[in-house]
This record gives C-alpha cells, sequence and structure tokens, in this order.
C-alpha cells in the first residue's frame, strides 16, 4: 500500500482503489481518488460493512473512503477523529502443524489461508491491518455477542493494542442507540470474549481429533481415504436423527378400527369419532349397527368455563424461529437469516438473543407512536394506543438474556419489504404490540354425551369472548367451534 504524506499537514493520502485482482500472492491495485486520512484518530471496527455505513452515519457527517474495494468512512465527532470500518464477519480461523492426531497445538491464523471459501476477507484483513497500526486507541462495535466480541478482540490483538481497546454495546441500528452506545464505551468484555475462544478452541480441538480419527479408521478398514468430518453439535444431532430413523423403521403398525359419526343439533352439524382402537372389525360393525339403531346420543353434562389469556411475550430468536416454521415451514437458520438482515436495516432490535423481555430503559412508547405512521401496522399501532391510553406495559416472559432484550421494532418505517421478509417483520411487529394488548378471553365448553348403549365421549368447544391481544396477533391456534 502506498501511503503519501501531505506537507504541512497533519494528514496522510489513502488512495482509493478501483479494481483488485490476486495472482501470486501480490495485488494489483488501480487508483482512482485519493482520501485523506487523519494522522491521530480512533478506529472502531463493526462486524459487517453495512452496521459500519449506519455507525458512521448516526455518529456525524461521514466521508466515505475506499481501499482494495473495501468501504470505510472517516468523521470527526466533538473535535476528534474517528475512522468505522468493517470485518466481514470472522476473519480468523483455527490451524494446527500437527499431522494426525490427537491434535493439541493449535494458533489462530487469517481465515482466507485455511478456507478456500474465506478468500474474500482477505481485503477486509489488510484494510484493517492499515487503519489498525495508525489508531491511537480501538473501539469494537461487532455484534454485541460471544461471536462479535471474539472478531473485534482478535482484530485488535493482531493489529492494534489491546490496552487502548474499548467496547460500544447496542442491541440496534438506530441513530439514538447507536449515539447512546457511544456516549457509553466500556472497557473490553472480557467474560464474552474468553467464552467465545473457549467454544472456538473447544470446537476445533473436538472437530479435528475425532474427524481424524474417523477417517483414519475407515481407510484402514476399506483401504480408502474419504473426507469425514465430525462436530460437537453435528454428531449428537446425528446419532439422534439415526436413532429415531431405525425406531421409524424398526416399527410394525397394527390395524385398528374407529366408529365415525355425524352429529346434529338445530342445524349445526360435527364429524366426530365415537369409538376408536378397536382391535377387530367385527367388533366396530357391531358398535356401529348399534348407533344405527339408536341414533341418538343423550347429555348428560354441560361445563362452562371462562379462561383469560395473557399476552404473549415478545420474541426471542428460539420462538421466532418456532412460529416462522409452524406457519411458513422456514428452516431456522433462513428465518435467522431474516432476522440479521432486517436487523442490520435498523427495523427490528439484535435478534440472536434469548430474551422474552422489554426493560424499562426502551421507550416503547415512541415505537408504537412512530409504528402508527407506517401504512401496514398503522391502524393496529392507534388501535393499541387508544385501547391502552397511552399506558403500554410489554408482558415480560420468563426467559432472560444479559446481553440483548427481547426482538422488538425500532419504529423506522419499512419500505419496500417482500415475500418472507415481510412476513417475519409482520411477526415481530404484531407479537410486539399484542404482548402490551388486553388479556384474551375465552369461553370453553364441555358437553358429555352418553349413548344407550353405554357408549360415552366429550365434546370441548371454544368461543371467543374478547379478542384482547388476538386482535393483533391473530397466529394463535385456538380450536375455536360453535
Amino acid at each position: 500500500m502506498k501511503v503519501l504524506r501531505r506537507r504541512g499537514a497533519n494528514q496522510e493520502v489513502v488512495a482509493s482503489i478501483h479494481s483488485l485482482n490476486f495472482f501470486s500472492g501480490r495485488i494489483k491495485v488501480m487508483y482512482r481518488e485519493q482520501c485523506f486520512l487523519p494522522h491521530a484518530y480512533t478506529l472502531i471496527v463493526a462486524e459487517k460493512p453495512k452496521a459500519a455505513k449506519r455507525i458512521a452515519e448516526a455518529l456525524g457527517r461521514p466521508r466515505k473512503c475506499n481501499m482494495y474495494g473495501v468501504s470505510f468512512w472517516i468523521l470527526k465527532v466533538n473535535g476528534s477523529y474517528y475512522v468505522v470500518a468493517s470485518a466481514a464477519g470472522h476473519l480468523f480461523g483455527l490451524t494446527t502443524s500437527e499431522n494426525g492426531f490427537p491434535a493439541f497445538d493449535y494458533y489462530w491464523v487469517p481465515l482466507w489461508q485455511i478456507d478456500p471459501t474465506a478468500k474474500h476477507t482477505r481485503k477486509f484483513l489488510l484494510v484493517l491491518e492499515f487503519l489498525c497500526k495508525r489508531a491511537k486507541a480501538y473501539i469494537n462495535a461487532c455484534d454485541y455477542d460471544i461471536e462479535g466480541s471474539v472478531i473485534g478482540y482478535l482484530i485488535i490483538k493482531s493489529f492494534g493494542d489491546l490496552r487502548r481497546a474499548y467496547r460500544m454495546k447496542f442491541s440496534t441500528l438506530t441513530t439514538q442507540d447507536i449515539r447512546r452506545a457511544f456516549r457509553s464505551l466500556s472497557r473490553l468484555d472480557w467474560e464474552m470474549i474468553e467464552a467465545g475462544l473457549a467454544r472456538h478452541e473447544l470446537d476445533w480441538l473436538w472437530g479435528i481429533n475425532i474427524s481424524r480419527a474417523l477417517m483414519e479408521a475407515v481407510r484402514k478398514v476399506v483401504g480408502k481415504r474419504i473426507s469425514l468430518s465430525a462436530g460437537r453439535v453435528q454428531s449428537p444431532t446425528l446419532i439422534e436423527v439415526a436413532r429415531r430413523c431405525y425406531k421409524i423403521n424398526l416399527h410394525v403398525p397394527l390395524p385398528y378400527y374407529s366408529v365415525k359419526a355425524v352429529l346434529e343439533h338445530n342445524g349445526w352439524r360435527k364429524r366426530v369419532v365415537l369409538v376408536s382402537f378397536i382391535e377387530t372389525f367385527s367388533v366396530a360393525k357391531r358398535i356401529a349397527r348399534r348407533l344405527q339403531d339408536r341414533p341418538y346420543l343423550k347429555v348428560t353434562k354441560v361445563k362452562k368455563k371462562l379462561k383469560v389469556i395473557p399476552p404473549p411475550p415478545p420474541f426471542n430468536l428460539g420462538d421466532l424461529q418456532l412460529e416462522a416454521a409452524r406457519l411458513y415451514k422456514l428452516s431456522p437458520y433462513k428465518t435467522q437469516e431474516i432476522a440479521e438482515k432486517l436487523y442490520l436495516d435498523a427495523l427490528i432490535s439484535y435478534p440472536r438473543t434469548n430474551s422474552q423481555k422489554i426493560p424499562p430503559t426502551i421507550d416503547v412508547y415512541s415505537i408504537v407512536s412512530s409504528l402508527a405512521k407506517s401504512p401496514v401496522h398503522g391502524k393496529l399501532a392507534t388501535e393499541l394506543l387508544l385501547e391502552t391510553r397511552g399506558f403500554l406495559k410489554p408482558r415480560q416472559g420468563e426467559k432472560d438474556d444479559p446481553a440483548h432484550p427481547a426482538i422488538h421494532p425500532t419504529g423506522n418505517i419499512a419500505v419496500g419489504l417482500k415475500g418472507y421478509e415481510a412476513k417475519i417483520y409482520d411477526l415481530i411487529v404484531r407479537r410486539f404490540l399484542a404482548s402490551m394488548a388486553r388479556p384474551l378471553k375465552l369461553e370453553e365448553t364441555e358437553i358429555e354425551l352418553q349413548h344407550s348403549s353405554d357408549i360415552k365421549m366429550k365434546l370441548k368447544g371454544v368461543v371467543v369472548v374478547d379478542k384482547g391481544w388476538l386482535k393483533y396477533y391473530p397466529y394463535a391456534s385456538l380450536n375455536e367451534d360453535r
């Protein structure tokens, strides 16, 4: 990288690169424009380019620069210079120089050196290395979770100085949340860093040693070298899948019979199973004949009960994944991927959370008031404000997460969402609104019926008395009947 120093100025000139080609371990560049890099600045490291852009724009009026095809931003806050740059997720990985197994000697290296699919991360590393060496301090602004803590730590450890490093913690990429986090910097979160490093190292030790042992065992038995993979989570999961497959394949189904009938009363009709799990056809036929001869059932008891169901708490990631699978048949991975995109677009809070709680520090009134301007959810948000008279208190679930609150909308108006992105966002908004609505009231009715031949059965039905939160989140399954 060629750096030119401006005479008489405390700045360096960084050439912006138009194109990039890798060959023979070198980088071919074409210079297009110049960007003045301050001599003294604090480097803010984001986890992804879109997050870096939002952080820069939230903190001031940034100037966009480009190096090796990677964007970074320079801005001035309260008289001090800051540079906001981005990683591309994990930039480092574990490897070893030991052959065979067991292998216990490992170290971190740039990911592109050991993973052919990570070649694109090399240019991000080059930019961060250049910017780190010229920074006076460092701020890890990667996602506030174990992975984000490790990503920022490894970058600063490799290219900067951990003694001059700080942590920026936020749950949304909104301007107000980013500015609040910037004003409340803390020292590096060592507990999360150590937890993340331990998990990576444990996964690597388990995976590489078991995988190599499996491949060696297969080679000795069949005389072929076959690439096999084992993992701390992958292997137990596969064992459970195999166990269930064996159980299903070994199951011998036994035939049984049931007697079905159509019940009628004052124009109401319902098809029901009167008797089930009858072992022989002759017995089932005899029961059916008795019912045909005397086609009446006597109501022996009626029980009614009012049931009050409190509103559901806002989503955590697991609950959101379950609902998306139930309603839209989406895989957990796809749901998380969509939620992370919505987070980077500053439409929802950080999605990888276990919490079902919204802390009082979050201004839910402002969020709902902003949603009232939405062309999609405006009517629901307005009805909630009228219903509650502006006193909004989300239902707090049992699960908590010290790092992030439950998933909730930021209040920014979503524009142009389509397909599953729109569906997932709709689920999150509706669940958030429902968590602050009235309880749902149901009338449950249980009727006991008896035939003269002593056949007995029960019918259960549910009638909605007060929709309450169901008006905002209509996806709950209630088995409503009349």
